[in-house]
């Protein structure tokens, strides 16, 4: 079992804040019941792996009431080489 932590953003939408691997683990895991952990996130049995998308992060989102796990992929800002920093400070 993984835990996740999630900031919800509607019934059907969350985003994962925070991935546990060995949550009950007695000497790496979150020393925290079952009762706990549900408190602020749930169990999950896997974590689908994120593509690779040049340009892209990918953020995971959780449906907390079915536990279905998926990836969205946003643009990374760019950040401005030396010479654009140079002309905007002209």
């Amino acid at each position: 079992m993984k835990y996740v932590e999630f900031i919800s953003e509607s019934s059907l939408r969350a985003k994962v804040v925070f991935i546990h691997s060995v949550p009950f683990d007695p000497i790496n895991g979150l020393q925290k019941s079952e009762k706990e952990l549900l408190e602020t996130g749930t169990l999950v049995e896997e974590i689908p792996a994120a593509s690779s998308q040049p340009g892209k992060d990918a953020l995971l989102y959780i449906d907390p009431t079915t536990k279905k796990l998926w990836y969205e992929y946003v643009d990374i800002p760019v950040k401005p080489t030396t010479d654009d920093e140079l002309k905007n400070r002209c």
